[in-house]
């Protein structure tokens, strides 16, 4: 067996390469903004590249919403800005929870410390005639 297969099979073994949930990346408590508390529980990675933050939204108000997007700032170890996420979603009543994927936009091979809330966007809910 080669010395590139030897070092490959422990690295797929582990799931080095496939998807998984990095609890790596320093995410802070929740966040509320808007009325919609928000807690950032991973980011999702696949041969190392981040596809995406997870995570919980619930609607702390006492009323009703319509559309929602979540958008994140994803950094690197010194702060700088290396990607973004958004999530979004059609209605949030009182109280209801959300467990979001916000779909990521970063380099594959940049390397993801910390996620920040940027900003909680709300609007009328979308009508299609």
């Amino acid at each position: 067996m080669s010395r590139s297969i030897r070092l490959l099979v422990p690295a797929l073994l582990l799931g080095g390469l496939g998807s998984c949930v990095s609890p790596l990346v320093s995410y802070g408590g929740p966040v509320t903004a808007e009325g919609i508390e928000v807690t950032v529980d991973g980011v999702i990675r696949r041969f190392g590249r981040v596809l995406a933050v997870e995570g919980t939204a619930r609607n702390v108000g006492q009323s009703d919403q319509g559309h929602l997007r979540l958008v994140f700032e994803l950094l690197d170890d010194d702060g700088a800005k290396i990607g973004d996420a958004t999530a979004q979603s059609e209605g949030l009543r009182a109280g209801q929870l959300w467990r979001f994927d916000a779909a990521a936009t970063v380099k594959f091979h940049a390397r993801v410390d910390r996620v920040r809330l940027d900003r909680v966007e709300l609007g009328p809910a979308l009508k299609l005639d």
